[in-house]
């Protein structure tokens, strides 16, 4: 499948400026939008896409950080194609991780378990991999820490194979359907959730599922 480039509707930012203007007069936490505000956005956003480091590579980091006290200025003026760039960015490294995956996986001999050597599960901390080799050596760790999990398990190399491609293959489907609507959520949430974690924002078709959710009913 090819990847799409998402792009932010227009009428975006109008609603960017709404949401931010509301929120500043009517929330209950007294706030400026400001450099210090602007940061903890950039590394909310990019939290939110890579909590584990596992996909953006440092160059990619250090071209978006140079925006990262910036943004703040973008949200006053409904500016938001800086969210597009980097999930756009997201969608490319995800997608190279599911071709290494579909590259590992087949050949179980990959998974050399006679060696002494560590995977790094929580990597919230870690550093950013410094290129493709070095994400690609994460990966490998990963996914033969991912096939011990099941091989102590009792399963065979045949279903620890197939269950292995069907199982990032679906978490990049899922990704791959985002559209124009989902990575403004996601931007707005960004923003909203920097001043409050309990505060967001909804889009509509995720505020009616909600609201199904909440009800117990479809009208």
């Amino acid at each position: 499948d090819s990847i799409v480039i998402l792009k932010p509707e227009n009428y975006y930012r109008t609603e960017n400026q709404l949401i931010t203007s509301i929120i500043s007069r009517y929330h209950f936490r007294d706030f400026e939008i400001n450099d210090s505000l602007s940061q903890i956005i950039f590394e909310s956003y990019i939290d939110a896409l890579d909590h584990g480091k596992n996909y953006f590579l440092q160059s990619d980091i250090d071209i978006y950080n140079q925006q990262k006290f910036q943004l703040d200025d973008k949200l006053l003026n409904g500016d938001i194609q800086f969210y597009y760039d980097v999930f756009n960015t997201y969608l490319k490294r995800l997608n190279e991780r599911m071709d290494f995956v579909s590259i590992v996986t087949p050949n179980h001999l990959h998974f050399e378990y006679s060696i002494n050597e560590n995977y790094e599960f929580n990597r919230d901390k870690s550093d950013w991999a410094k290129n493709e080799s070095e994400l690609n050596e994460l990966w490998r760790k990963r996914l033969k820490n991912d096939a011990l999990t099941y091989k102590l398990n009792g399963k065979d190399w045949t279903f620890i194979q197939k269950t292995l491609k069907k199982r990032y293959k679906n978490f990049a489907q899922f990704l791959n359907q985002y559209n124009s609507e989902d990575v403004f959520q996601l931007a707005m949430n960004s923003f909203t959730q920097a001043i409050d974690p309990h505060t967001n924002y909804l889009s509509p078709v995720t505020s009616d599922n909600f609201k199904i959710d909440m009800s117990l009913s479809l009208e």
